[in-house]
């Protein structure tokens, strides 16, 4: 097995981020029509940082693994940089240099519903 199943597969089986949280001031929960996948987060922002991120639903291998990097991404981010934060952004924190573009949106999901639930519009 490559380097890059490897780490992908880790990540998927200890995802970051997928836990629940109480005390959260914005969420979304969004779907992926084409495959079914489907995520919500929760997420407490104070004086316009996130200090908690917190995600659940059921995906794709790319899916989980989107949403553990963007997690991390946002983390202690402002809402500016959320905004900017893209598919490059996300491939950069794993390590790869592209993905097939019938994969992108699993692998965005996860920043993608960050994004709603903050009411950002995507790039």
């Amino acid at each position: 097995m490559n380097l890059y199943r490897e780490k992908i597969l880790e990540i998927y089986k200890n995802p970051q981020h997928f836990d629940e949280i109480d005390d959260f001031n914005f969420q979304a929960e969004k779907e992926n029509l084409f495959c079914g996948d489907r995520l919500k987060v929760k997420i407490k922002l104070k004086e316009n940082l996130i200090e908690k991120i917190a995600f659940s639903g059921e995906g794709c291998v790319l899916t989980i693994v989107g949403a553990s990097a963007a997690g991390d991404l946002a983390k202690g981010s402002n809402l500016e940089r959320i905004k900017k934060l893209s598919l490059k952004d996300i491939l950069k924190k794993l390590g790869l240099e592209e993905i097939l573009p019938s994969r992108e949106k699993c692998l965005t999901l996860g920043l993608s519903v960050i994004k709603e639930a903050l009411h950002l519009k995507e790039n």
